[in-house]
């Protein structure tokens, strides 16, 4: 079938427009493929791998692109045409997944998706226009003031949320569909599982707690993360029209939620990138980032990217405890006097969620030491607290999807590595992306 492919580009041209109105014809009359095919058969998704089916091939005449196993490897205007060049140029991604090998000529390579047209709504730049935009640029380690934020524990964040990434990147029931993130008109036509995901990464980095009872969010448009962080799905925000229009969706929402005071922030998020929204509601003054890169390059060696580092950075200014209803009592004779180390010495004892909130009760200072706790990511039956050197082999890729922490659980204090979890899902697994296991 890859032999049949014309490279000289008029002749390419000739057969791909001979393709698209034969499987046009096809689709309309429901007739078998002719040119040598004996069967079809229409479906929304691509054959499964299983014990039958070990590898599948497929054309994409919209997208120019041909799939090994439902991943893109070669750029259809230019596959390799030598069968030991075809063989030897398919490998693995840097996360697992099937791709180009590192030694495929690069003329053969497929380096992107076509991105549609955007389909946002145009008044929306007007209003853009009208709001009190002072700066447009601010790089994304300026975009928030995090001075009370111990460095320790942004790290700690910065570090959680590019491990749970790179659990979704590597081979899970995510991972094909965010390597298309780029390929929708708008968010609405997310699928749902990319969709879900969104709100489980914004989720993780305004509240690191992930129990067996997580459920993946249902909203659309923006929703408030937390008290001070305002969320919405997005596409094309390379586009600066479409990040105008994006911005001033969230900040349209954020005028009709007035119960909010001091510096609030939004986040418009589309995988590919995301931008960071800082806003004044004493005098409306408006500030924003560009389009940071957000997903980590497929076949990177590297987990890190600015638009990580700026979503976790915002995530550590939100109160886990501010929208919990907390009754202190009148008068704790017992209590009233304690000063803050010892509410930090009783908070070692803690590990859950629901402990930290019964210590939140006792009184205001007993409220700011859990309230900080919280900060700290949860994966039962672990609290993460520190990170620690890694010791992995450089050579094969394991940090980018884990990372060595150290934890407490019911047990003590241990060592531990943050992995991805086989097969993971919500629809899979109950708890998501990540497991925990004791590092030797």
């Amino acid at each position: 079938m890859a032999m049949e492919i014309p490279v000289n580009p008029d002749s390419y041209k000739k057969w791909l427009q001979s393709m698209q109105e034969q499987l046009d014809r096809t689709l309309k009359t429901r007739d078998d493929i002719a040119n040598g095919f004996d069967y079809m058969e229409e479906s929304d998704s691509p054959p499964q791998l299983d014990r039958f089916i070990q590898w599948t091939y497929e054309v994409d005449l919209d997208n120019e692109v041909f799939l090994v196993n439902n991943w893109p490897v070669f750029n259809l205007r230019n596959v390799p045409h030598d069968r030991r060049t075809f063989v030897l140029s398919i490998g693995r991604d840097s996360y697992g997944n099937s791709g180009y090998d590192a030694s495929t000529p690069e003329v053969h390579r497929f380096l992107s998706w076509k991105v549609p047209t955007s389909t946002f709504d145009q008044t929306n730049i007007a209003r853009y226009n009208s709001q009190n935009v002072r700066r447009q640029d601010v790089p994304g380690e300026e975009i928030a003031d995090i001075s009370t934020i111990k460095q320790s524990l942004l790290g700690l964040r910065i570090r959680f949320l590019e491990v749970l990434i790179g659990a979704a990147m590597k081979g899970s029931y995510y991972s094909n569909v965010m390597n298309r993130a780029g390929c929708f008109s708008n968010y609405l036509d997310f699928p749902d599982i990319l969709a879900e995901l969104g709100y489980f990464l914004a989720d993780c980095a305004a509240n690191p707690c992930i129990c067996d009872d997580w459920s993946p969010r249902k909203a659309t448009g923006v929703f408030q993360l937390s008290s001070k962080i305002y969320f919405r799905l997005a596409t094309h925000l390379a586009d600066n029209d479409a990040l105008q229009a994006t911005v001033a969706e969230i900040l349209d929402f954020m005028k009709h939620n007035p119960e909010t005071a001091g510096v609030i922030y939004g986040v418009a998020f589309s995988f590919v990138h995301c931008v960071i929204i800082r806003v004044d509601m004493e005098d409306w003054t408006v500030d924003h980032t560009s389009a940071l890169q957000f997903l980590p390059s497929f076949y990177g060696n590297s987990p890190s990217t600015p638009g990580i580092s700026a979503l976790a950075r915002i995530g550590c200014l939100a109160d886990p405890l501010i929208e919990f209803d907390v009754a202190f009592p009148k008068e704790n004779e017992l209590v009233k006097d304690f000063p803050i180390e010892i509410w930090s010495q009783v908070a070692e004892y803690l590990l859950t969620n629901t402990e930290f909130k019964a210590m939140a009760h006792i009184c205001p200072l007993s409220w700011s030491v859990a309230n900080t706790q919280l900060k700290y990511p949860f994966l039962d039956p672990y609290r993460l607290k520190s990170l620690q050197k890694e010791v992995l082999d450089p050579n094969a890729n394991f940090g980018l999807w884990t990372a060595r922490f150290k934890a407490d659980s019911d047990k003590g204090t241990e060592l531990v590595y943050l992995w991805p979890r086989e097969h993971a899902g919500f629809k899979r697994s109950r708890q998501p992306l990540l497991g925990v296991c004791r590092a030797r």
